[in-house]
């Protein structure tokens, strides 16, 4: 053994002092332990000490500290036990975080428990401290994430309807305890307003997983949908609204809730029975009782309308042919003349549908595309092989175009059969830039801009003026038949500038707020978390995985902990503000 020729007493003792310094308080029992006075821990240092003073040990490096605590434990092993007891004492002014918050993260960032782990244990290690809570902590906080009643099968996967409107409500009161709890007493009777509707996908990963029933394929899904808009309290006039909570972000993911989820392609009898389905469970809804932790009880009534749907979808409920307007039935030939499709008798009871804001965009783009593609024949449709050589030519110099200047695909198949590459990016963009669209297309450039004004209204989420929006709608409608008189204006394009003003009286929120972007976009999370989030065992856990991902990433108590990503906010043009109330 090596022979020191010190004090090691002292040598403990002033170690400790200069640790303990700066823990005199909150490790005073170590004091006790090693029979150090606290007073004489406090003294500052001798003039007369001479040499370069030593660090304290809470600030050495990891190699100091194991010298250290080596040297003293060779002549006094209690001393050095007991210093490592205070070095292994977590910082008291590292607070852990919170299990919702770990939530929140985990589902902002993606992480699956093998890249958490990884994370906590790097984290944890480097600050000394528990910051990050074990695996089995965020589990439980996870299951507060998901409502009862969940059915999971083979082929179906469905969150009772009731139970997932009971769960949101609650969850969104939780968000906003600090709101309700300074409500009268008199306002107890809430009202949540919601959207839902459902959308059929394809493309998805086929799995080495036996079907008990041989007619169903996992690369086709039929995904129902719900996203909560407002959570509002009428005053006693019965008038004004004073809401309570709003979505942020309506047209988003992040509070899109699944409903059902079915192995099924998308078909006009699916979509039949689905509506039927629901339309069934709405009406046996039953208002939602939710006590808070100050024992305050409310009951919330839930208001649903469809409108996350398609022109695929409204035409097969209405039963209508996809050439045709399923408000007012009027045909091709008839929507150039606009004074008659005025005179037509529609049908109110489908303005339930909305008007599908995104899927507005990509049709009012395909028209004037297909309206560039025969400026040369000027005729609608394409006879004789010269006219379409004419057309055929004239397409593929502005696909190029396109792609040269704008950097745009355009009317391009995608691989697996899943449409082609207009979507709802590349007509945003072709609006967006009206001066260059024209230069391309051929387009005289204030069509371009009247209908970019009147499908930025609609997208908004603003109030819209009906009476304005109604005035410029028929005058671009009347200026396109005009114009371009040979060439029959779409359903989908009659529908906007003809019956849009009425549909927008009818809806229950802004028109922007019930569009179908979040089922839209829904569809790519169910790939990916189908993907990357789910067990592989069986068919049975691979739908349990995914449903319990779904749910938890469009809670709106942990969503309301994640931090909203910044949005980039498009100009309104003055055009637009004119529109809006």
């Amino acid at each position: 053994m090596t022979t020191y020729n010190i004090d090691f007493n002292l040598m403990v003792t002033k170690l400790l002092k200069i640790f303990l310094r700066k823990y005199l308080i909150t490790y005073s029992k170590s004091l006790l332990i090693c029979g150090i006075n606290p007073i004489e821990i406090n003294q500052s240092r001798k003039s007369s000490d001479r040499g370069r003073p030593k660090l304290s040990l809470a600030v050495c490096s990891e190699r100091t500290k194991r010298r250290r605590i080596a040297e003293i434990s060779e002549v006094n092993q209690s001393a050095a036990d007991d210093i490592r007891s205070v070095c292994r004492q977590p910082n008291p002014s590292i607070f852990p975080a919170k299990e919702c918050e770990v939530v929140a993260l985990i589902t902002e960032a993606n992480l699956t428990k093998q890249q958490y782990e990884h994370i906590k244990s790097f984290v944890n290690s480097k600050i000394e401290a528990n910051f990050f809570p074990c695996y089995n902590n965020i589990l439980k906080e996870k299951q507060e994430s998901y409502p009862e009643l969940i059915s999971v099968t083979e082929s179906d996967i469905e969150v009772s309807l009731q139970s997932l409107l009971d769960h949101t409500a609650s969850r969104i009161l939780k968000l906003q305890s600090d709101v309700t709890d300074k409500l009268d007493e008199s306002h107890n009777y809430l009202t949540l307003k919601g959207k839902w509707g459902f959308d059929g996908s394809s493309g998805h990963s086929e799995y080495k997983q036996k079907f008990e029933n041989n007619n169903l394929e996992d690369s086709c899904l039929f995904v129902t949908s719900y996203v909560p808009l407002q959570l509002f309290v009428k005053s006693d006039n019965d008038k004004e609204q004073k809401i309570i909570w709003k979505n942020p972000r309506p047209s988003s993911t992040r509070y899109c809730r699944p409903i059902r989820i079915q192995f099924q392609k998308e078909s006009v009898n699916l979509i039949k029975n689905e509506e039927e389905y629901f339309k069934n469970k709405i009406q046996q809804l039953t208002p939602t009782e939710f006590k808070t932790a100050t024992n305050r009880k409310f009951c919330v009534d839930h208001i649903l309308q469809l409108t996350m749907v398609d022109g695929k979808v409204c035409n097969a409920l209405s039963e209508t042919s996809s050439s045709k307007c399923y408000i007012c039935q009027a045909r091709p030939t008839e929507m150039n003349d606009i004074d008659k499709c005025l005179q037509k008798k529609v049908r109110t009871d489908r303005y339930e549908f909305g008007l599908s804001p995104l899927h507005a965009y990509i049709r009012f783009f395909e028209y004037f595309l297909h309206v560039s593609y025969k400026l040369e024949i000027r005729q609608w449709q394409i006879r004789g092989k010269e006219n379409k050589e004419l057309v055929q030519r004239r397409k593929q110099n502005i696909q190029s175009e396109f792609r040269e200047k704008m950097g745009l695909i355009v009317d391009k198949p995608r691989t697996g059969g899943s449409g082609n590459s207009n979507d709802g990016n590349t007509a945003r963009t072709f609006f967006n830039n009206p001066h260059l669209s024209a230069e391309i297309t051929g387009i005289e450039q204030h069509l371009i801009e009247k209908c970019a004004t009147v499908l930025q209204a609609l997208s908004s989420g603003y109030k819209i003026n009906v009476e304005k929006f109604r005035k410029l709608a028929l005058d671009t409608a009347r200026e396109l038949t005009t114009k371009y008189s040979w060439y029959y204006l779409p359903s989908s394009v009659h529908k906007i500038l003809i019956h849009a003003p009425d549909v927008i009286k009818y809806a229950l929120v802004s028109i922007g707020e019930l569009s179908e972007e979040a089922a839209e976009s829904r569809n790519k999370d169910v790939k990916k978390y189908r993907l990357n989030h789910t067990r592989k065992t069986s068919r049975i856990a691979t739908n349990r995985d995914l449903i319990n991902r779904l749910l938890l990433t469009s809670d709106p108590f942990i969503t309301g902990q994640r931090k909203l990503p910044s949005k980039c906010k498009t100009i309104l043009s003055k055009s637009v503000f004119d529109l809006l109330e």
